[in-house]
C-alpha cells in the first residue's frame, strides 16, 4: 500500500507537463517550518567531504555495487545511507529546483528512501546468486551541485550470458576523487 501511494504522489507531481514546475518556483512562499528544515541543511554545506566506501572511478562505484548485489554482501555500504544523504548530498543539491525545495526534510527522505527500498527490490530480483558482468556504462554529461558532481549511467550487463540494461541507478555523485551510487529508484 505504501509503494502504491508513493507511485501515486510521483505520477502526480511529474504528470503536468505544460509548465515546469521549476520555473514557478517561488521559495520566498515556503512555510517557515520547511525553510528552518532546510537551514538543518545549510549547516553540512561544506567544501570538502569524505565519502565512506567510495571507489576512485564512476564506472568502479557502479561494479561494486551491482556486484555487490549479485553476491548479497554489504550491498548497503557502496550506496548513500540516510545520514549520507542529508550530511553530503541534500545539503549541496538544495535550491536546485528540486522536489527537496519545497517539502519538509523528513517527507524528502521518506519518499527518497522508499523508492530507494523499492528499487534495490528489483535489482535483486534481478542479479542476486546470479553471474553478473558489467559490459559497458554509458554517461550523461556531469550535473555539478555546489562541491558534488552528479553522472547519470545507463547500465549494460549479461546477467547469466542474457543482455540486460540496469536504469535504477539513477546518479553516481563524485567529490575529490570519491564516487559513490546515491540516487536509485524505480
Amino acid at each position: 500500500m505504501k509503494q502504491i501511494t508513493i507511485y501515486i504522489i510521483l505520477i502526480l507531481l511529474f504528470s503536468c507537463k505544460e509548465d515546469d514546475w521549476r520555473d514557478n518556483l517561488n521559495l520566498g512562499e515556503i512555510p517557515l517550518e520547511i525553510k528552518k528544515t532546510h537551514e538543518t541543511l545549510y549547516k553540512h554545506q561544506k567544501e570538502n567531504y569524505i565519502i565512506n566506501n567510495s571507489s576512485k572511478t564512476k564506472e568502479e562505484a557502479i561494479v561494486k555495487y551491482i556486484q555487490s548485489m549479485a553476491s548479497h554482501k554489504n550491498y548497503s555500504k557502496y550506496i548513500f545511507s540516510k545520514e549520507e544523504y542529508i550530511e553530503i548530498y541534500l545539503p549541496n543539491t538544495i535550491g536546485y529546483g528540486t522536489l527537496l525545495d519545497t517539502t519538509y526534510l523528513d517527507n524528502y527522505i521518506e519518499i527518497l528512501l522508499n523508492r530507494k527500498e523499492i528499487a534495490q527490490d528489483q535489482l535483486l530480483s534481478l542479479v542476486k546468486d546470479k553471474k553478473v558482468t558489467v559490459e559497458r556504462i554509458e554517461w550523461s554529461s556531469s550535473k555539478p551541485y555546489r562541491a558534488i558532481e552528479g553522472w547519470k549511467p545507463k547500465i549494460f550487463v549479461t546477467i547469466n550470458k542474457q543482455p540486460y540494461t540496469i536504469d535504477n541507478i539513477k546518479q553516481v555523485v563524485g567529490h575529490n576523487g570519491q564516487f559513490k551510487v546515491a540516487i536509485i529508484a524505480p
